[in-house]
Formats: structure tokens, sequence, C-alpha cells
């Protein structure tokens, strides 16, 4: 199988500007995925509570048990 070559130079000014906007990207996406997987926020868990609910996780866990 033939050696696949790269022209990327990692040193390059370009490519670490790139790189640092995607890391910026990176970061605000597992943010996001923090919050969604806390439900929401505290604020909409609070007030889905309030409403006498149970958030989609507990549903789903006493279902399953």
């Amino acid at each position: 199988m033939p050696v696949i070559t790269s022209k990327i130079s990692p040193q390059s000014e370009l490519f670490q500007s790139r790189k640092a906007a995607m890391d910026k990207l990176v970061q605000d996406l597992e943010q996001l995925a923090g919050t969604i997987s806390q439900g929401g926020g505290e604020v909409a868990c609070q007030r889905h509570l309030a409403r006498g609910k149970l958030l989609p996780r507990e549903r789903i866990r006493q279902l399953l048990d």
C-alpha cells in the first residue's frame, strides 16, 4: 500500500491560526454539549420541575426500571 505524503506544514502561520480557530470551535461545542447533557441548563430544569414534571432523563430512567 503506498504511503500518502502531506504538504501541510504544522509550523506555518496559516496552519496555526486555523488550528486556534478550530480549537475554539471545539471548546464551544464541548461546552454546549455539557449544557445539553444537563437538560438545557439550571434555569430550564428548575422551570420544568416547578411545573411538576420529571426531566426527560428521569422519565426514561423510570421507564427502563
